[in-house]
């Protein structure tokens, strides 16, 4: 059953992984749909539009988006997604061009990444393989020097730079402004809460594998607390409780210690505590499953029982994707504990992710399921998704919790008869058996703009995201300048669903607006260029 559930998966996370979702606009100009498309599945897009000769006359049959890059390294997932992304979307957007071209800009460079329209036919029709198609496309590629103002050699471009590969220090929630928690930073607010959560619930006994307790201290409103102590211990059953030392809170409010063990202690229990607060856990410390999958799935298996959880199940498999690049999965799945998506849902997919990952190391992508028994007498697996760098930066305290929920997507719900569902608002409609009243609230801001540019209008939508389990209220605007008379919300998965249309005179509406989980893009409405509109709301986050 397992097996089939994860080809399953595999189907349907194909096209969320290595093709952004198709997003049309209201705005029939292609260019602009594009751009809607590429921003909304995270890319940093600078312009689309036809390409000029030498002479600067424009070619029609050619067109071309650019986006900044966060990599020079052409072997990276990131540029692989951007070029393909790229080429699917301007396919789709203007089906007469001949010609494809992706520009992706790094530092003092430009990467020219072309293809023709019918090679890229050949490959959505299978007629051609995506790896050779790839390969084609990686022969041509071009690169121009700003600086130097010229085209330059493969060669000439290696010896002049050296490849960053630290993904981290882009914002992973793809949108301007990032996702952060709110906090609380005076030196005497009184810590209310302690939250501790074990970043594996299955330590192999190896001597190298690690193991982190996360404990994050909140406020009565749950505002994170920087710069507290914490002390962690733990506890073996039979001996006396031993001291892992005092870590102090980071700038989210989140302490953590490493653990690491040699030797195999079955039920480890774990602790942290203030002079006011303590928390306690407990994982699997055992035997190591090596490179085995099928010692790895029955270690992750027995890690998610020893929290209680119901029917666990879980598998590791490898599968090569269209552009030949080689899909490592790790999968497991759960009964979900409750029918709010509260706390609890939020400590089991975070258990989920962080057990695959301590204990599937290769698995590139995490994928939790949830096994959930809807009050419609159906039972649902619920499909989610995270890449694997993601959660170590989650770990390392590179990012919040609240960028890791931002990250995480959720790809649709599967019935026990096979019908398969995608729609955004399944967990709304199902997850309502108990009121959520416990969240954390943050400010947050979008902006859309409609300038003017040397190739005519430029329309730049803004891109903004509700976390799983979230929703956003009392909007209010901000700013609306220019010729700007309003502004349209759309929601994925395709951009044609208007969510909430604002002019003049709609405040009350505007107020009383509540959009739950998902992705959204806000569109400046105006008579032309120049306009702005900069939106303000809330985003809350169950607790």
């Amino acid at each position: 059953m397992f097996k089939r559930i994860l080809l399953l998966m595999v189907l349907v996370l194909l096209p969320v992984l290595l093709y952004p979702p198709n997003v049309q606009a209201q705005d029939p100009n292609p260019a602009d749909l594009v751009f809607a498309n590429l921003v909304g599945a995270g890319f940093d897009v600078v312009q689309v539009g036809y390409a000029r000769d030498a002479q600067g006359n424009t070619l029609t049959d050619t067109v071309f988006v650019e986006m900044e890059t966060i990599t020079s390294d052409f072997n990276d997932r990131y540029i692989v997604g951007q070029v393909v992304g790229g080429v699917q979307a301007l396919a789709k957007y203007f089906p007469h061009a001949l010609n494809l071209l992706v520009v992706l800009k790094y530092d003092r460079w430009l990467f020219y990444f072309g293809t023709t329209a019918q090679d890229w036919d050949d490959v959505v029709a299978r007629r051609t393989s995506g790896k050779d198609w790839w390969q084609k496309v990686l022969g041509g590629v071009r690169f121009y020097d700003t600086v130097q103002q010229k085209y330059i050699t493969a060669k000439d471009f290696t010896s002049q730079n050296q490849t960053t590969k630290n993904q981290t220090n882009k914002d992973f929630s793809g949108q301007g402004d990032s996702p952060l928690p709110p906090v609380n930073t005076n030196p005497d607010a009184q810590a209310e809460n302690i939250l501790l959560e074990p970043s594996t619930t299955y330590l192999p006994a190896d001597g190298t594998s690690q193991g982190y307790l996360l404990a994050t201290l909140t406020d009565r409103e749950f505002a994170g607390l920087p710069g507290r102590g914490v002390n962690f211990t733990y506890e073996v059953r039979g001996q006396d409780e031993k001291n892992l030392g005092v870590a102090q809170t980071n700038k989210f409010g989140t302490a953590s210690s490493k653990i690491t063990s040699s030797r195999a202690l079955d039920l480890v229990l774990l602790r942290a505590s203030t002079a006011s607060l303590n928390a306690s856990t407990q994982i699997v410390v055992g035997p190591a499953p090596g490179a085995d999958p099928k010692a790895q799935a029955k270690a992750v298996i027995e890690g998610l029982a020893s929290q209680g959880y119901r029917n666990a199940d879980a598998v590791y498999e490898e599968y090569t994707g269209p552009t030949g690049a080689t899909l490592r999965i790790g999968v497991a799945g759960v009964s979900v504990t409750s029918t709010s998506f509260d706390r609890q849902v939020y400590s089991q997919l975070s258990r989920l992710l962080g057990t695959l990952r301590t204990v599937m190391p290769k698995a590139t992508l995490l994928n939790p399921i949830l096994f959930y028994a809807a009050s419609d007498g159906h039972d649902y697996r619920l499909f989610f998704l995270l890449r694997a760098d993601i959660w170590d930066a989650y770990v390392r305290g590179d990012i919040s919790e609240n960028q890791l929920w931002a990250n995480l997507s959720y790809n649709g719900a599967e019935d026990e008869n096979g019908v398969f569902s995608n729609g955004k608002n399944f967990l709304k409609k199902n997850f309502t058996g108990a009121k959520q009243t416990r969240y954390s609230s943050a400010q947050r801001q979008v902006a859309s703009t409609l300038t003017t540019e040397e190739w005519g209008e430029q329309l730049t939508v803004g891109s903004f995201l509700v976390p799983v389990g979230g929703f956003a209220d009392t909007f209010s605007i901000g700013e609306l300048s220019g010729s700007a008379t309003g502004f349209t919300i759309y929601e994925t998965p395709d951009y044609k669903t208007v969510v909430f249309a604002f002019n003049s005179g709609d405040e009350a509406a505007l107020k009383n607006l509540r959009l739950d989980a998902g992705q959204y893009i806000v569109v400046v409405q105006g008579a032309g260029a120049p306009a702005k509109v900069n939106l303000q709301y809330v985003e809350h986050l169950g607790r």
